[in-house]
C-alpha cells in the first residue's frame, strides 16, 4: 500500500540484510519497459498475468538455486583467499629457512676446507701428541657443527619437526 512493487524492490536492495533475496515480479503489465524496469531495480525475473502455477514454482526454485550458487562461490572465494594468504606466509617461511640452510652450508663448506687444510698440514709436518689431540678435538668439534648444519637442514626441509638436540659432554667443548 501506497509503494509500487519497484520502489518496494528498491528498498530491500539497499538494506544489507535482504538485498540478497531474489525477487520476482508479477505483473499485468507486458510491455517490454515494465520488464526492464523491473529488472533495473533489482528485480531477477519478471511473469506477467496470466501466469501458472508450475511456472512460477519452477522460476522460484531456479533462482532460489541461482542465489545458492553464488552464496557457496563466494564462500569458496573467500576460502580461496584465505588459502593464498597462508600459502604467502609459508612461502615466506620456506625462504627464510632456505637462507639459512644455505647461510649453515656455507658455514660448514668453510669449516670442511679449514679442517682439510689442517689435515694436509698434519701430513706434511711432523706433529707431537698434543698437537695431534689438538688435531683430533677440532675434527670433533667440526663433526659436530656438521651434525647440526644438517640437523638444521633437515629441520628447515620439514618444516620445523624433527628437531633432534645435540650435545656434547663438558670436555669436548659446547656448539
Amino acid at each position: 500500500p501506497g509503494m509500487t512493487g519497484y520502489e518496494v524492490c528498491d528498498v530491500l536492495k539497499v538494506d544489507t540484510r535482504l538485498a540478497e533475496i531474489p525477487v520476482i515480479f508479477i505483473s499485468a503489465m507486458q510491455d517490454t519497459e515494465a520488464k526492464v524496469s523491473g529488472v533495473e531495480h533489482g528485480g531477477q525475473d519478471y511473469i506477467t498475468k496470466p501466469f501458472r502455477l508450475e511456472e512460477v514454482f519452477a522460476r522460484v526454485e531456479t533462482h532460489l538455486e541461482i542465489h545458492r550458487l553464488r552464496r557457496s562461490i563466494t564462500e569458496q572465494n573467500q576460502q580461496l583467499v584465505a588459502n593464498q594468504s597462508s600459502l604467502k606466509d609459508t612461502n615466506a617461511r620456506l625462504e627464510a629457512a632456505n637462507r639459512h640452510g644455505l647461510e649453515t652450508n656455507q658455514a660448514l663448506l668453510e669449516h670442511m676446507v679449514a679442517m682439510s687444510a689442517l689435515n694436509r698440514l698434519a701430513q706434511a709436518f711432523a706433529i707431537t701428541s698434543t698437537e695431534q689431540g689438538v688435531l683430533d678435538a677440532t675434527a670433533t668439534h667440526i663433526r659436530r657443527v656438521v651434525a647440526a648444519a644438517t640437523a638444521t637442514i633437515h629441520l628447515s626441509e620439514s618444516g620445523g619437526y624433527g628437531l633432534r638436540r645435540y650435545t656434547m659432554d663438558k670436555n669436548e667443548g659446547a656448539i
